[in-house]
């Protein structure tokens, strides 16, 4: 819960773990980003000198963003089909090892005798 004690805001655990990850995680991602950008275009214009309409780039980037989040949540679910056929295709296999006598192959043959056995007479 947040609570006001003069112009101080505490914050519950779980607001605070998100805090320190955004720090650690985020805070660094957008430094690199940056650096990266100014490397590649130059410095930052100061932001009374840049004309560029960031509300249009941001709305570009968050489409983007839902057209990305959109196909990881399709590979997910076909990922998840896939594992459920492996764990079916698997089930049956063991299934299938479990009921055979051992030196059984499928369809209830027997293996070939490995060659330089004797047989018993």
């Amino acid at each position: 819960m947040t609570t006001n004690e003069g112009s101080k805001m505490q914050l519950n655990q779980e607001s605070t773990d998100y805090l320190d990850w955004f720090r650690a995680v985020i805070v660094p991602m957008v430094r690199r980003r940056m650096e990266q950008g100014s490397k590649e275009y130059g410095e930052l214009l100061p932001a009374e000198h840049d004309d560029r309409d960031f509300a249009a780039e941001a709305l570009e980037e968050l489409v983007d963003a839902v057209f990305y989040v959109q196909r990881l949540e399709l590979q997910r679910r076909y990922l998840a089909r896939e594992n459920e056929h492996l764990l079916s295709t698997l089930a049956q296999i063991r299934a299938a090892l479990t009921t055979r006598r051992p030196g059984e192959l499928p369809g209830g043959r027997c293996a070939p005798r490995a060659s330089g056995t004797a047989r018993k007479t």
